[in-house]
């Protein structure tokens, strides 16, 4: 692990939860915390696993998945620079209900659970920061949760695809690229339908030139349709 030497501009930038502090405060929290590299395809934690650390994407894409009984792992989120992992397992002092994956290249702050609660006393910004950040996360649950009830499912899986492009896509000449492994299973899990009906969609986005397959990677060829069909069928 290295000792943190960023500055608290360049840090507030990408990780919301510090944006409040002052640059005193920043350097005595930044005494407590490590700043941690993860390879392609290393876990940050497992599932089952008791927390014992905050975890903060600083720099990279982290897949959050949940092995299922047959052995295969079913994506439930992509997450990206800013968010917190893990925390609310930490805050019950319960065990991690999901895996943490590096899907590339990632660096990762790190905070002890015990220092967790005495900075949250401490500095109130920090408090501040996390039930923000929690009440976000919580909107978008239950905007998933009336997604599942009331959208149909192409809604859903154009609404996932948006999501993916923003937190794990990739600039190019063609369009935006998905840089993870996504799996028609995937997409059918995260949307809360069958196989056949996510292949299905995602064939009618393809023959419209909405999508393609490039390298085994889903390709977002025209973004701003996508958009404007999300919108369009609200």
């Amino acid at each position: 692990m290295s000792p943190i030497t960023l500055t608290l501009p360049k840090l507030a930038r990408r990780i919301p939860l510090f944006a409040a502090l002052n640059a005193t405060d920043w350097e005595r929290i930044a005494y407590y915390m490590t700043l941690r590299q993860f390879r392609r395809g290393e876990y940050i934690f497992f599932e089952g696993d008791k927390p014992i650390s905050l975890y903060i994407i600083w720099n990279g894409k982290v897949k959050l998945v949940r092995h299922s009984s047959s052995g295969r792992d079913v994506v439930l989120a992509v997450v990206g620079t800013g968010r917190l992992l893990g925390d609310i397992a930490l805050f019950q002092n319960c065990a991690y209900t999901s895996s943490a994956q590096a899907l590339d290249k990632t660096s990762i702050l790190i905070l002890r659970r015990e220092q967790v609660f005495q900075l949250m006393g401490k500095y109130p910004a920090i408090s501040k920061g996390i039930i923000l950040d929690l009440s976000r996360r919580l909107h978008t649950v239950s905007d998933l949760v009336q997604s599942l009830a009331v959208d149909r499912v192409r809604q859903r899986i154009i609404r996932i695809l948006l999501k993916l492009a923003k937190a794990a896509g990739k600039e190019t000449p063609q369009g935006i690229i998905l840089d993870i492994p996504l799996t028609r299973q995937d997409l059918a899990d995260m949307t809360g339908t069958t196989v056949e009906t996510a292949i299905r969609v995602m064939s009618d986005l393809r023959r419209d030139g909405l999508v393609c397959t490039e390298q085994g990677r889903i390709l977002i060829c025209d973004i701003e349709t996508l958009y404007m069909i999300a919108e369009d069928e609200l």
